[in-house]
């Protein structure tokens, strides 16, 4: 099992006990092991600053990436060659095993839309594993083949190899993202996860994604 947190910008280092640190990934790889790169959805950072990620982390720290909001969100997965090439560059550097695509609200599951998704899943290397948080939608079998994500607290998952949880801060009736889970709430999630046969990735995404993805490593670890 991996846990973290989706991005590492505003990790509170020194207020979590880390004076000695060269940057804040590095700090960061100090109390995970794996982080979900969000930075990615907004810019293709440069190829030499992925290696300087990878370089400033231990061998055996996983990146996550999720995939650039051009190819998903403003090009809805056509002509997007160019940017994909681009994109894959960095996810290489990084050595990421697993790719994060996540679709806007408003591109509804369509038999046009699902056969686009359908179509550029087709065209990407085998070689890597591919996260689906197509929001809104409900599971096809179509997709069987790849990732499907969901946060547990709100949807439960199709049985899968490898499982990946983005946990948003929104159980039922809760504001999304600013929700602090409780240690109730955590102990379900552990419970839950034993249960589960494949890999499992978690990976926090609220205001108090540190402080909970810490709270829920330190119950894990204790059994």
């Amino acid at each position: 099992m991996r846990i973290g947190t989706c991005g590492w910008g505003r990790l509170p280092a020194r207020q979590l006990g880390i004076s000695d640190y060269s940057s804040l990934l590095e700090a960061y790889s100090r109390l995970f092991d794996a982080v979900e790169v969000n930075s990615t959805f907004y810019r293709i950072p440069r190829e030499n600053t992925a290696k300087r990620w990878r370089s400033t982390v231990p061998d055996d720290f996983a990146f996550t990436v999720k995939m650039y909001r051009g190819i998903t969100h403003e090009r809805c997965f056509v002509g997007v060659d160019d940017l994909l090439e681009s994109f894959l560059r960095v996810v290489r550097a990084l050595n990421a095993p697993i790719i994060l695509i996540q679709t806007p609200r408003s591109f509804r599951q369509t038999a046009e839309h699902v056969q686009k998704v359908l179509d550029f899943l087709s065209i990407l290397p085998s070689d890597i594993e591919y996260a689906l948080e197509l929001r809104g939608w409900t599971y096809d079998e179509r997709f069987s083949n790849w990732i499907w994500v969901v946060d547990p607290f709100a949807e439960m998952p199709p049985e899968q190899d490898v499982y990946y949880f983005r946990l948003h801060g929104s159980p039922p009736g809760e504001r999304m993202y600013r929700y602090r889970y409780s240690d109730t709430d955590l102990q379900w999630l552990k419970e839950f996860v034993s249960t589960l046969s494949g890999d499992v990735w978690i990976f926090f995404n609220n205001i108090w994604m540190y402080e909970d993805a810490l709270r829920f490593k330190e119950m894990m670890s204790n059994g």
